[in-house]
């Protein structure tokens, strides 16, 4: 994977986030919502791939929330590093499945005991 790198304004990447999610998330009666964003945070970053992870973050939080619930989407300074902080009311997971979280093609559940909207 060929990388591009170059400072980022954390808060706009997040706006824009919010604004390319919004249209899938209306679709599931979920509203995307802006948090607390910390203005003067920058951060090194691929901005194409970092839109990738938050479209993969937002439309899970989406799909797996309940028609009316929010995801709210925030921005933190913790220790030396900039948080992202995706907050929905969806089921969640287990503690056993959470290490499976970043592995590749993984899907915790497919069944259809598993609810999604």
């Amino acid at each position: 994977i060929s990388l591009s790198v170059e400072p980022l304004e954390l808060h706009a990447l997040l706006d824009d986030a919010i604004d390319l999610n919004a249209g899938y998330a209306e679709t599931l009666s979920v509203d995307l919502v802006k948090g607390q964003f910390d203005k003067d945070i920058v951060i090194q970053a691929d901005e194409k791939r970092m839109q990738q992870v938050m479209s993969n973050l937002l439309s899970n939080a989406a799909k797996f929330s309940k028609p009316g619930s929010k995801v709210i989407v925030s921005s933190e300074i913790f220790e030396d590093f900039a948080r992202i902080l995706v907050i929905d009311e969806g089921i969640g997971l287990s503690e056993d499945h959470r290490h499976k979280v970043f592995d590749q093609f993984s899907q915790v559940d497919s069944s259809d005991q598993r609810a999604v909207n």
